[in-house]
């Protein structure tokens, strides 16, 4: 907060969040705490424009002022807790930017300030788009963007180590990206980012925007660290005691020191507490050269005779080391049990168990540091009683041996079994926390075992599926998957019902790919009880099926009217899912049927479809030819002053031979398409077809409006240009409505789908590219998967 905007103090005001995620009622929020401190000045850039700092060009860059600058980082040393800030500020009271930076601290009580600086030398350029890092040392880096009249956008940095005065960045500045030319716009460097690596908690990196030449902009990545202190000693590492189950009430305690530094150290301080108790220390006389390591043996040693792990806090303290953070080593030293068996695990109850009966496997290990001859096992399925086992063998410390039992009978659903050890080798086991193991399993006694079977295509990445009962409960998933060409499988085991597979393919070309995969659902004794037939599905497709198996065939067909009257060329293409091949194909009821899906030379009438598989399923529908392909559309033109005859109705047709005659009253036909001198009101356009017979009604309105150059569009249009094609063509149709997306199929001329596809819908047209590339030769029937847009339009590709 800058006092020239409101009055009052300049300060920085912090906030703290509490988030529970189990608990919304524990989550607070507190703040601001105010903090304060040596007075700024935020504006740098006066008006509403932030664009003032100048560079060679005479643009005005973005002084990203009054913000603090990305980030603000948190580190807890232990012993006090850091976080620090960076914002631009006017360094001069004549709007040079310069780099206000904070520390701010927290020891237990309040967040105060712990020291400040604003970095601004004193050579007439701007500083500023700038981030700031503490190491785990407390060193300090920042970095940022310098500017001026006769400075193209560059970036340099500077810092500070923890034991220099507080508030001044004491290393020197250093260019390490020099600019070479100007930025063109006022946008600036928003995204700078210094950080600290977690890895060795000492290199800082940073990423920035500088001009490299012929006026582009680049991003530069840094990493650098502060040297090595003079003076830095810590412990490296605890040496001894190590974990055993022999350990006493005076174990020997021995650390390795490491002198840091670039200079020798002597005088230093080593000490330890075990489980927070008295604080040992020694002096240690001798001289540790640079980078050399010290053995140190304690004059007084540990008691850890009581079994389980002790917590070693080991420290040093040197006159002049202010790298903090590796002046202390924590480590654990465990006190092991001698007599300890374990139950590490059940075996046997993944996934769904399609049995009355299980044959389980409880892992019992040897967790002492005496080998293991015998023990007592305790076990129980559900609310039944304990069954008891006893085990004998020879397991060495750290073996394990699967000890089978016979669990049954299951419950229908959800089952829980528990297993205990006990007495090893006849004695009382001394770690009884780790005797226990319990697990929760499903298991359907009358269930039904479905096997899936997916052969995968050349990008399995694009494989998924899900699979859900009839209220639509998800039950089990898979993919995607990582190996082409793979056949994958998975049994499941499901109660009697129907079910629904989805397979999913987020490409949009199904299993289609160079090499074809498939996908299929057996029971347990080999029959198919759903299979993937039109391999190029699109985005998804649903699998029905039934355990027991039961006949879930599926139909379905595509109708294209006879062009006229008695023409007699109409088409049905039949189309299935969920049954077994061969397959067989009628469109008379049943009386006759034939192995092609295809069926043509059809006059206008009802046709009983029926299709058939190897499992003789059968499904039927009706299916009517219509005997016209008629597709009409007009633009309207509306009134804007009723009495003036203003309205126009342009009528458009396709799919018949001509010529039309037009009317718009039924009554009294014309040659043109055209209806004007019309006023407001409903028309119903009446189109014949001289060529084939074929009549066919359009309703449009002519509505008033505000101005005549607003035209209304009625009916359906589809366009597909050019056509014949050598292999792509545009698709564009109207009468769509308002949907997003209007998605399409390609079939070959046997009515398998090769492609599939959306238009775009843009205002009241939906349009888009369609491509028949790498398909042969022939006439393709594009189709559109819209209710209003029923039948085929035929595509002819051309070598």
């Amino acid at each position: 907060y800058d006092d020239a905007w409101e009055g009052g103090q300049d300060k920085v005001e912090l906030w703290e969040m509490h988030i529970d995620w189990l608990d919304e009622n524990n989550s607070f929020l507190s703040g601001p705490a105010e903090i304060s401190g040596a007075p700024f000045e935020l504006t740098l850039c006066d008006g509403a424009l932030f664009s003032c700092l100048a560079q060679p060009n005479g643009v005005r860059l973005d002084a990203l002022q009054d913000i603090i600058l990305h980030r603000a980082p948190y580190l807890n040393f232990g012993s006090f807790e850091s976080i620090l800030m960076l914002f631009a500020v006017d360094a001069d009271g004549n709007n040079r930017a310069g780099l206000r930076w904070m520390e701010l601290r927290r020891a237990g009580g309040a967040w105060e300030l712990h020291q400040e600086g604003t970095f601004a030398p004193d050579d007439g350029l701007h500083r500023f788009a700038g981030s700031i890092a503490m190491d785990y040392g407390g060193n300090i880096m920042m970095a940022y963007t310098v500017t001026g009249p006769d400075k193209a956008p560059s970036l340099r940095f500077t810092g500070r180590r923890a034991a220099d005065l507080p508030g001044i960045m004491t290393v020197e500045e250093y260019e390490f990206a020099s600019g070479l030319s100007s930025q063109s716009s006022n946008r600036w460097g928003d995204y700078a980012a210094m950080s600290v690596d977690p890895g060795n908690g000492k290199d800082f990196w940073f990423t920035g925007e500088y001009m490299k030449g012929n006026d582009n902009w680049g991003t530069r990545i840094m990493k650098a660290h502060l040297r090595r202190d003079s003076t830095d000693a810590g412990p490296r590492a605890l040496l001894r005691p190590e974990d055993s189950a022999f350990l006493t009430d005076a174990e020997p305690v021995q650390v390795s020191i490491r002198n840091y530094g670039l200079k020798p150290v002597a005088g230093l301080v080593a000490g330890y507490r075990v489980d927070g108790g008295p604080v040992t220390a020694d002096t240690i006389t001798e001289t540790i050269p640079t980078q050399a390591e010290y053995l140190h043996t304690f004059s007084s040693t540990a008691s850890l005779q009581d079994l389980g792990p002790h917590s070693f806090l080991v420290f040093t303290s040197l006159e002049g080391d202010s790298a903090w953070f590796n002046d202390t080593l924590r480590a654990a030293v465990i006190q092991l049990p001698r007599r300890d068996v374990s139950v590490t695990d059940i075996k046997g109850l993944d996934g769904t168990i399609c049995d009355s009966f299980l044959l389980a496997g409880i892992s019992l290990a040897n967790a002492g540091a005496d080998s293991l001859f015998s023990a007592e096992i305790s076990y129980r399925l559900n609310d039944g009683p304990a069954q008891q086992a006893s085990w004998t063998g020879s397991l060495a410390p750290g073996e394990r041996e699967s000890v089978s039992v016979m669990l049954g009978p299951l419950n229908d659903g959800p089952n829980t079994f528990s297993a205990t050890a006990s007495l090893p080798n006849g004695l009382a086991d001394e770690n009884p926390a780790n005797n226990n193991r319990e697990e929760t399993f499903t298991a359907f006694p009358n269930g039904e075992t479905a096997v899936l079977q997916l052969l995968t295509d050349d990008y399995p990445e694009e494989t998924s599926w899900e699979l859900r009962d009839e209220s639509g409960a998800l039950l089990f998933s898979g993919g995607p998957y990582a190996e082409a060409l793979v056949l994958a499988e998975e049994r499941v085991c499901l109660p009697p019902a129907c079910y629904v597979l989805t397979l999913f393919d987020s490409f949009g070309d199904g299993l289609a790919g160079m090499s074809l995969g498939s996908f299929q659902i057996l029971d347990d004794e080999g029959r198919v009880l759903a299979r993937l037939e039109n391999i190029n599905f699109g985005n998804e497709i649903d699998l029905e099926f039934c355990l027991p198996f039961r006949c879930f065939l599926q139909l379905s067909a595509v109708v294209d009217n006879e062009s006229a009257a008695g023409a007699a060329d109409g088409s049905i293409i039949l189309g299935l899912e969920n049954g077994l091949p061969p397959f067989s194909y009628s469109i008379d009821g049943g009386n006759t049927f034939q192995s092609d899906p295809v069926f043509e030379g059809l006059a206008a009438g009802t046709y009983p479809a029926v299709v058939r598989d190897a499992n003789q399923c059968q499904a039927d529908t009706l299916l009517e030819v219509g005997s016209c392909n008629l597709l009409a559309s007009a633009e309207v033109t509306n009134v804007v002053e009723p009495g003036q005859g203003e309205g126009k109705i342009v009528v458009e047709v396709t799919g018949g031979l001509g010529p039309y005659a037009y009317s718009i009253d039924g009554l009294n036909f014309q040659d043109g398409n055209v209806f004007s001198g019309l006023e407001a009101g409903e028309y119903e356009v009446t189109i014949r077809d001289g060529g084939t017979g074929c009549e066919t009604v359009l309703q449009v309105a002519v509505d008033l409006a505000v101005n005549t150059a607003e035209v209304q569009f009625f009916g359906r249009q589809v366009k597909a240009f050019p056509n014949p094609t050598g292999g792509y063509l545009r698709v564009e149709v109207r009468g769509a409505g308002k949907r997003p997306f209007l998605p399409l199929r390609i079939l070959d001329g046997r009515g398998r789908v090769v492609r599939h596809g959306r238009l775009a819908t843009f205002g009241e047209t939906s349009r888009g590219v369609v491509s028949l590339y790498g398909l042969p030769a022939g006439t393709y029937y594009l189709q559109f998967l819209d209710e209003a847009f029923g039948g085929l339009y035929p595509l002819l590709l051309q070598d």
